[in-house]
């Protein structure tokens, strides 16, 4: 028998569901005339809910009861204003600024305000003496820290002593200013009402008060309620199970044990009389998880979707399932908003306030710039899309104002884009701005149709608080209040609240039931969370004044679980083995506890595990059909030359090849912030080119190499300011990246010095007979029976001519090994393994030269490893077979290759590869 002393229990029919056995206590008292009772409900959405029962239990036209939560019925005894948070805390720092003697600034008060106010509130709801409270937390600082004063405290010890001091001169004074505005928090306003319900009751209007599904109420909320019942008939009906009430261990039950209101509670025993089949399903992500949820939901039929519930316990999801789920014919009903903050609208107005509050010289990062300007833009317009071309890819970092005023002229937007640049502006025209721009921006989807006049709320809102509170008018305290501002703003999709799949969190499920429910995100991360509790007051302290302590919190959590667990017939649970930060993670413990529990209380529950790897969505097409767009492509190819960094892509992976050279995309060029490793290596070899062209058909003194070493800063730093890629290099990366240049340069130079000392000694006396020289070479590909025409191009860093042999010399910022310039009599295999790629490359760079009527006996192709230089210039060789041996049977197996690459059928990509920027 359940063992509820304290409340009367009404044991009802376990397939009732909660708002149906609510709505038929209604009518058995109130038949039709339900307009003069007030029901106070946990949440909006379960208003919805509990009308639809009347309606069906009435069946015809009735004046139904009025509908309220908690605040609005506090709201409405008091007549007065409910203050927001934002209100709150900026009420609170003009107490701190009269009270304090060394006020902080707004952003520093921000910081801990939030946690200060949170604990006031604390107090007002357990109707705590605050004077002895703070005065005893005073103490416990000072006792903690100073050993009771046996010493003399510093000034900072004493500073910080008067801080907890201060603590209740702010608390009062908090509530004095709340009185003279008009306004209170919640819990300062049941607090005020506990004292005067009898002059407030008649703002309700109300024969009979009942409170129905509230989980718990606060030590305030509860001596209101006694106030109230002397005055007007009230009831309370909880939803209950016997299962976790009569255990008195049981956390879900815990709120309601030390309750001491009489509750008319609802009393099943759905735990053991409604078998429950359970499916625990382990995913490898949280993408994985909503893709099998919305798998499973497809198998449902429109009958149980009316009766299904999606609670998502990581709100983060809620995107990626609506999205996938779009693909579905299924009427969804979405409880929960949509942070504005997750819309490309607000990333876009966040950037404009984060370029505003610059402080730094430098003017705009061009990242931040584009990203204002890409909204602005109209695609129709081709100078706006040359405009963000060449900021994409000019390699200018930061742009300043005169440099803005330039590069955007001809800009579609170009008023509105250097009116939000100006950084000098006050913040009111700052925000007027804005609110110019909002309007103009393309309105393609039904959200964004309903974010943009939230943005313009937000920003409306900040233009009346810069009015009435002056500290916020400095671009770093706006941009604060905005983004305090706008976390709590979001949008809501419209939709049928009773019918159709409802998707919602656990919060938005209080009182209502569901015979399917999935739950996603059932770790132990989000359900129940990790439940961070920020206070000021230790928690000793709080649990002395019996202030809210986490373990309430948590209690109220498990209890709102439970209960929704209660009558639902198939239960499944979606949780990931690694979490979105990509670290190991584990399920909910409300898993474990059902896992443990459902069997002992009912033989007919069932738990089924499985473990799902479902493919996540790639963004990477795995293979391209051949056909004759890419035979046309690979003709013009051939006959305009094909490199050996091409012949290599294919090697490696003949879908990046088809990618890059089929369809053209080619390497994405944009502005570095950081020296690359494009940039480290261009830039050292842009120095050489410039050393090495006025001696073309000479060769540098050693005085010139000397003056290379001396001078390697000098050179490099010309070399990147032509490039105009790397806008600081006195720091950071960027320094260690010269610095480690300007040593390779050096060490180069003394290389070059000690080889012409060599060859001095031999009267030898080299001469640099090209300097980025172009390479060709057309096959005779008659001779190897094919009908189309075949070359190769290519590009050598330098060319010397040294002791009756030309020297074609790559230089290579990486390591290069012997096993690099070392090949064997096989040459086919130069063109199948993925290894072989700088053998190939200079196998390839003879047999062009050798076009210029050179002998390949007299033709030499090497490395310079700037990484391992003491291997100085590292020749292609081999103990097998001559280079002129060699370079003939290399190119019958290019031939060979050619023909293979039109014999592919489909360009697929290599395991064995990393995926490039166009596969993922």
């Amino acid at each position: 028998m359940v063992t509820l002393c304290f409340f009367a229990a009404m044991i009802i029919e376990n397939r009732k569901i909660f708002l149906e056995s609510v709505a038929e206590e209604l009518v058995k008292v109130h038949g039709h005339q339900l307009q003069d009772v007030v029901v106070v409900l946990p949440s909006r959405r379960s208003r919805k809910f509990l009308l639809h029962h009347l309606s069906q239990k009435l069946q015809r036209p009735f004046w139904a009861p009025q509908c309220i939560i908690m605040p609005q019925l506090v709201s409405a005894l008091s007549g007065e204003r409910l203050a927001g948070k934002m209100e709150s805390l900026c009420v609170l720092y003009d107490v701190h600024l009269n009270a304090s003697a060394h006020p902080e600034e707004i952003q520093e008060f921000f910081r801990w305000g939030k946690i200060l106010l949170n604990d006031f509130q604390d107090v007002d709801a357990s109707l705590t003496d605050p004077a002895a409270l703070f005065s005893d937390l005073r103490d416990v600082r000072e006792i903690e820290n100073w050993s009771f004063n046996q010493t003399d405290l510093s000034n900072g010890q004493m500073a910080f002593l008067k801080f907890w001091t201060e603590i209740g001169e702010l608390y009062q004074g908090f509530a004095h200013e709340q009185q003279n505005r008009g306004i209170r928090t919640y819990h300062a306003m049941v607090k005020f009402l506990v004292n005067e319900p009898q002059q407030r009751l008649g703002n309700l209007n109300a024969t009979e008060l009942i409170f129905a599904g509230i989980s718990s109420f606060s030590k305030a909320e509860e001596k209101l309620v006694y106030r109230l019942m002397e005055l007007i008939p009230c009831r309370i009906f909880h939803d209950l199970d016997e299962y976790y009430v009569n255990e008195k261990m049981h956390e879900a039950g815990a709120m309601i044990r030390k309750s001491g209101l009489p509750v008319h509670s609802f009393v099943g025993q759905y735990f053991k009389s409604i078998p429950k089949s359970v499916f625990i399903t382990e995913c490898s992500t949280a993408t994985s998880e909503v893709l099998a949820l919305v798998n499973d939901l497809k198998n449902l039929n429109q009958e149980s979707l009316e009766d299904t519930a999606v609670i998502l316990a990581d709100l983060t999801s809620l995107d990626l399932f609506m999205n996938t789920l779009s693909a579905q014919n299924i009427q969804v009903n979405v409880a929960l908003g949509i942070q504005v903050k997750s819309h490309a609208y607000w990333r876009w107005l966040n950037v404009v306030f984060k370029i505003y509050t610059q402080k730094s010289g430098r003017g705009i990062h061009y990242r931040e710039l584009l990203e204002v300007l890409r909204l602005l833009a109209k695609e129709e317009n081709p100078e706006d899309k040359s405009i963000l071309k060449h900021i994409g890819t000019s390699h200018l970092v930061y742009y300043r104002k005169k440099e803005l005023e330039h590069w955007l002229t001809g800009f579609s937007a170009y008023e509105n884009a250097i009116l939000l640049f100006d950084q000098q502006v006050e913040c009111q025209e700052f925000l007027n701005r804005v609110l110019l721009m909002l309007p103009s921006f393309p309105i393609e989807d039904t959200l964004s149709q309903t974010v943009v006049p939230a943005l313009q709320r937000i920003c409306l809102r900040l233009q009346d608080m810069l009015s009435k509170y002056s500290y916020f008018n400095q671009p770093e305290a706006l941009a604060l209040l905005f983004e305090e501002v706008s976390g709590d703003e979001s949008v809501h999709f419209e939709g049928d609240p009773v019918n159709g799949l409802q998707i919602m969190d656990l919060v938005e499920s209080r009182a209502l039931d569901f015979s399917h429910l999935y739950v996603v995100g059932a770790n132990e991360d989000h359900l129940p969370g990790k439940g961070d509790y920020q206070s000021m007051i230790p928690f000793d302290l709080r649990q002395h004044y019996g202030l809210p302590m986490p373990q309430d919190r948590e209690s109220m959590y498990a209890y709102n679980f439970y209960r929704l667990m209660q009558r639902a017939e198939n239960i499944h649970f979606y949780h990931a083995s690694v979490s979105t930060e990509f670290r190991g993670t584990e399920k909910s413990r409300y898993i474990t506890q059902l896992e443990y529990a459902l069997p002992t209380l009912n033989p007919l529950h069932s738990v089924h595990h499985r473990k799902m790897k479902i493919q996540e969505i790639t963004k990477h097409i795995g293979s391209i059909q051949a056909d004759s767009f890419s035979e046309g492509r690979l003709d013009a190819l051939f006959e305009a030359g094909i490199s050996p960094s091409a012949i290599n892509k294919f090697i490696n992976c003949p879908l990046d090849f088809y990618y890059r050279y089929i369809l053209g995309l080619g390497e994405n060029d944009t502005p570095e912030e950081n020296i690359s490793v494009a940039d480290f290596g261009t830039m050292i070899h842009d120095v050489l080119e410039d050393f090495y062209k006025p001696h073309i058909g000479s060769y540098p003194t050693e005085a010139e190499f000397r003056n290379l070493a001396e001078n390697a800063e000098a050179h490099l730093l010309e070399a990147l300011k032509k490039r105009n890629n790397v806008q600081q290099v006195d720091s950071g990366f960027n320094y260690l990246a010269l610095r480690i240049a300007e040593d390779m340069l050096k060490k180069y130079a003394h290389f070059e010095l000690s080889r012409l000392n060599a060859l001095a000694l031999e009267n030898i006396l080299p001469q640099v007979a090209a300097v980025e020289s172009v390479l060709w070479k057309q096959i005779d590909h008659e001779k190897y029976d094919w009908k189309k025409p075949v070359a190769m191009k290519g590009k050598a860093d330098r060319i010397d001519f040294t002791a009756g042999k030309y020297q074609i010399i790559d230089y290579k910022t990486g390591k290069v090994d012997e096993k690099n310039t070392s090949f064997r009599k096989n040459a086919a295999e130069l063109f199948l393994a993925k290894d072989k790629g700088k053998q190939l490359q200079l196998a390839t760079y003879i047999l062009m030269y050798a076009e210029q009527n050179i002998h390949l006996d007299n033709i030499e192709a090497g490395f310079y490893s700037f990484r391992n230089f003491k291997s100085g210039y590292q020749n292609l060789e081999s103990a097998e077979a001559s280079v002129s041996e060699f370079i003939p049977q290399f190119e019958s197996a290019f031939m060979e290759w050619v023909k293979s690459v039109y014999e592919t059928e489909i360009f697929e990509h290599n395991p064995d590869s990393k995926f490039c920027q166009f596969c993922v």
